[in-house]
């Protein structure tokens, strides 16, 4: 098969090839995104515009993002208020994958993962968050190659100050302070020590929540998708990073291992209901459910839960929160247990502290490999990484990528070379306001370089795509 020319690679899928569509060049002219012209006088809009742009400059050389691949040039264009955009097509998505009767052996959900995950690392080297990491929103094709799609949500953060991603730089170079000394005496680690990890992590978090509080918020706070929503966004906190956009692999990741058949199960004996991780239905304070009872009723909740002790005495407000057994943040609880002070050391916000207290102690984490018995060893212990509760334990892209379970997979050599560069605009900064004849004007040049393109390389020039290196599978 192949896709605008070139030979594809890696994992063919088993049962795909018949059921997707296979016609690239035609479906991929046919597909067409429409872009509408925004008053300028409204600050998300003009974000949404400038960030859609960047997009598609740090796509073109991208091969895990949907890549713009022409503009259809307007009729009269002096005046017109529509664009509609030529993209990349992918015969369907993972939501889509994962609501149909295909069985997949774990080589496909390794591969794909994988695929996300370098896509994923593409975005938070160019300095952009997604925001919006969910099944619907990953392309795919029959050999596993996956598009991450739909950047409406996104944000960069390049030119933001602070940095939202500083704590995370300070802990790792703590970290790795801590390994030198390790080194020097005669001891190498193969991995981090997660205590060490943990304590580092705590003391730097603790030390630090007066400065990370007093933050003004610059990342908004109702983003992402309610099932695929970590748990520093549904506490609403100011920063948050790229391991937010981990938090929803590590949910797909979980859907998708749902899907494996094992080697000894007939096809039609194969589990087709496929469960959401964390399937909530309302999300205090961001989307709540206004049923929700505002007492504590559930059976092992006994006492509150005291989740800092130096700040037991009174120092919460006595205040009640509603409480549902369909939120999202006691969906996740249930699955991982209680946490403990480790994982709530980034919380900055005593109210959002107060609110975790509803929903009790002890309650003990599901034994994920009962959870998900088709999976490898690998695989829970993966899946483990991606969804700690703190952002900070989390494990980052880079991390999820050279973790032994893609080791079978992963060419080192191959990923020094897929390197994205931080795309900066004259017009990032938000005070920049842009009109509308501005904005056309932007996509003018943008249409003239398309045009260009293919008064030099014909139809042809839809085929200049980034092809996706050779792997081991």
């Amino acid at each position: 098969m192949t896709l605008f020319g070139h030979k594809t690679h890696r994992c063919g899928m088993l049962g795909l090839s018949t059921r997707l569509s296979l016609n690239w060049d035609k479906a991929a002219m046919e597909w067409w995104q429409r872009l509408s012209i925004y008053p300028p006088r409204k600050e998300l809009q003009q974000r949404n515009f400038k960030m859609s742009l960047k997009m598609k400059k740090i796509a073109r050389k991208c091969p895990y993002i949907t890549r713009l691949l022409d503009i259809i040039e307007p009729r009269d264009i002096n005046n017109f208020k529509d664009v509609y955009l030529v993209v990349e097509f992918m015969s369907a998505d993972l939501k889509k994958i994962i609501k149909s009767d295909i069985s997949l052996t774990e080589d496909h959900v390794k591969v794909i993962i994988y695929n996300i995950l370098l896509g994923i690392r593409w975005l938070s080297l160019a300095k952009v968050l997604h925001r919006d990491i969910k099944p619907a929103n990953i392309l795919i094709d029959d050999d596993c190659h996956i598009r991450i799609c739909d950047f409406g949500l996104a944000r960069s953060y390049d030119s933001m100050r602070p940095d939202p991603n500083r704590y995370h730089e300070i802990i790792q170079k703590q970290i790795n302070a801590q390994q030198s000394i390790i080194l020097d005496d005669g001891i190498r680690p193969q991995t981090v020590d997660p205590l060490l990890k943990r304590k580092i992590t705590s003391t730097i978090l603790d030390n630090s929540k007066k400065e990370r509080s007093s933050v003004k918020r610059k990342l908004s706070d109702h983003v992402v998708t309610r099932w695929y929503r970590p748990p520093e966004i549904i506490l609403v906190e100011k920063e948050y990073s790229s391991e937010a956009d981990i938090w929803g692999v590590g949910c797909i990741f979980a859907e998708l291992l749902q899907r494996i058949q094992s080697q000894t199960q007939p096809a039609n004996e194969v589990n087709r209901k496929t469960d959401a991780l964390f399937p909530g239905k309302s999300c205090f304070p961001l989307s709540p459910d206004k049923n929700a009872r505002r007492v504590n009723t559930r059976r092992n909740s006994g006492h509150p839960l005291n989740l800092n002790q130096q700040q037991s005495n009174g120092h919460y407000a006595k205040k009640s929160y509603p409480v549902t057994d369909q939120d999202q943040l006691k969906m996740i609880i249930d699955l991982l247990g209680t946490p403990g002070p480790d994982d709530i050391s980034f919380i900055t916000d005593d109210s959002a502290l107060g609110y975790m207290q509803e929903y009790g102690i002890n309650i003990k984490a599901v034994d994920l490999q009962k959870r998900f018995p088709q999976a490898s060893s690998g695989a829970i212990d993966l899946l483990r990484q991606m969804i700690q509760f703190n952002p900070y334990l989390r494990a980052n892209a880079e991390e999820c990528i050279y973790h032994p379970y893609f080791d079978k997979i992963r060419v080192s050599e191959i990923l020094d070379t897929i390197m994205p560069r931080v795309v900066q605009l004259q017009i990032d900064n938000d005070e920049v306001r842009l009109s509308i004849d501005e904005m056309k004007q932007i996509i003018i040049q943008e249409i003239e370089f398309f045009k260009l393109k293919r008064l030099q390389q014909g139809i042809k020039h839809i085929e200049s795509i980034y092809v996706i290196p050779d792997s081991t599978i």
